[in-house]
């Protein structure tokens, strides 16, 4: 489709590392620092570490903040290295310095005698034809059409479970403002964090006034400590029933692992009686349980949910966020997908049918994901 008019011979490397960006947010990592301390790691290899020390010192820094606290090219190994011209056995030949030394300093030294083509410009086939041909406008349209068949779209595989989208130049990026338990990427700031609502449910069987029935109300407190509100009073019934939420917002569950709720009986404020209590481990997922007080029992709801991208029963655990099964048969990449049939259709493209097209309208629109 196009000739080649100008081609320029030499060597590279390029070296692609993917970072899971929420998973170095909770070691208090940026993407952006990721990647400085992985130019200076690979600055080491290539010889050129003096112009960076500026950087080698705030990274050796940041390598205490990583898991294994080791170099930023082992913490974050998931690299493809595409290396064009010479002649190396090194597999990561960026981040070679550690394991062999010599091994960018051999490949430079390869490079004259298996040179390799970086760069060409190109020149499409139909301008080799006279503009006064009527074939050079056919050709020129099945140059586009070609093209067309092969181009990818952006578009975005889901919608921002938190945060907005702000970018303009980012259309597919979340962005979260003014929210304690995420950082701007939206991603945890740090381990155990929680949502947390506590629903007092109903009581039966109380027993605190002798002459009269109980006016019962229920205290929350975290940790047995901190309280966090009460229920109304309800007025001269054993067997009251609030079913009171309370949104306890994001919680830190390495500080707080439990919550207490108080059942009293309501006389003149110091001289009400505690009729019970119950005291609840704040685990994620979502828990009915009773329990017993001195007369009587109170029915109550746990529901703790961990912030987006965090797992577990106390939310320690990262937690990646995969692309649907189903949109995986149809993008290339996270935001990214070959342009669908019916859209080349309405372009006017001619369609090569022996290029395979994927019928949107049969794939199953994932839940909580855009199509």
């Amino acid at each position: 489709m196009n000739t080649c008019v100008q081609v320029t011979l030499g060597g590279e490397v390029r070296s692609v590392t993917s970072i899971k960006e929420c998973e170095a947010s909770l070691q208090g990592l940026s993407v952006d620092d990721v990647k400085m301390c992985l130019d200076v790691e690979a600055s080491v290899s290539m010889g050129i570490a003096f112009s960076l020390q500026t950087e080698a010192h705030h990274c050796k820094q940041a390598k205490e903040k990583t898991t294994n606290k080791k170099n930023f090219a082992s913490s974050f190994s998931d690299r493809e290295t595409n290396v064009i011209g010479g002649y190396t056995q090194s597999v990561d030949l960026l981040f070679s310095s550690n394991n062999d030394p010599k091994a960018y300093k051999e490949w430079i030294t390869s490079l004259p005698a298996h040179p390799d083509v970086l760069s060409y410009s190109l020149t499409s086939l139909h301008e080799l034809l006279s503009a006064k041909k009527q074939i050079r406008a056919h050709l020129r349209t099945a140059i586009k059409d070609y093209i067309l068949q092969r181009a990818l779209l952006i578009n975005c595989t889901s919608p921002c479970k938190t945060g907005v989208k702000t970018n303009p130049n980012e259309p597919c990026s979340c962005s979260c403002h003014n929210k304690p338990d995420v950082a701007l990427d939206c991603c945890p700031t740090q381990r155990g964090f929680a949502e947390v609502t506590i629903t007092a449910i109903r009581a039966t069987g109380l027993y605190g006034d002798y002459w009269s029935q109980t006016d019962a109300f229920v205290k929350i407190l975290l940790n047995g400590k901190v309280p966090r509100g009460q229920t109304s009073v309800i007025p001269n019934n054993n067997s009251p029933t609030w079913n009171q939420e309370f949104h306890l917002g994001t919680v830190d569950l390495t500080h707080f692992s439990s919550v207490k709720l108080e059942v009293w009986d309501e006389d003149n404020g110091s001289d009400d009686d505690l009729l019970g209590a119950c005291n609840a481990p704040l685990k994620s997922g979502v828990k009915k349980d009773v329990c017993a007080l001195n007369h009587g029992v109170l029915y109550y709801k746990v529901e703790v949910k961990c912030v987006h991208g965090l797992a577990g029963s106390s939310c320690m655990e990262y937690k990646p966020s995969p692309m649907d099964a189903q949109l995986e048969k149809v993008y290339v990449s996270r935001n990214a997908r070959p342009i669908p049939r019916g859209m080349l259709l309405e372009m006017g493209v001619l369609l090569d049918e022996r290029i395979p097209h994927l019928n949107q309208s049969n794939i199953r629109k994932a839940k909580g994901l855009e199509l």
